[in-house]
């Protein structure tokens, strides 16, 4: 049985290569993550925290999250490392460096 060369040269990358150094070079691959904080925010923190929640926003590295209740705040104050290693391991790398809650 004969083969068929590949007509892929050693310079073509493909498209899932591609995209993906795209994303890097402009910065939007933080974006896209900073868009997945709340799912993941939802997944490492249950209960009273996540419920009480009303909004997160990121700024130069610091997760700003506004909660409706004193309680829920003072939980994730006590926990704040932990939840902060927690969501740069969901990330992909070490992006937050603190959480200032409201």
């Amino acid at each position: 049985m004969k083969r068929i060369p590949s007509r892929r040269s050693s310079k073509e990358v493909s498209i899932g290569s591609a995209i993906q150094a795209f994303l890097k070079e402009s910065g939007l691959d933080i974006k896209m993550q900073e868009a997945q904080l709340s799912s993941y925010w939802d997944q490492v923190l249950s209960g009273s925290v996540a419920s009480a929640t009303q909004s997160l926003k990121v700024k130069d590295g610091v997760l700003v999250v506004r909660l409706e209740s004193s309680v829920a705040r003072k939980e994730l104050l006590l926990r704040k490392a932990e939840v902060i290693a927690a969501l740069n391991e969901k990330m992909g790398f070490s992006y937050l460096t603190d959480i200032r809650a409201f």
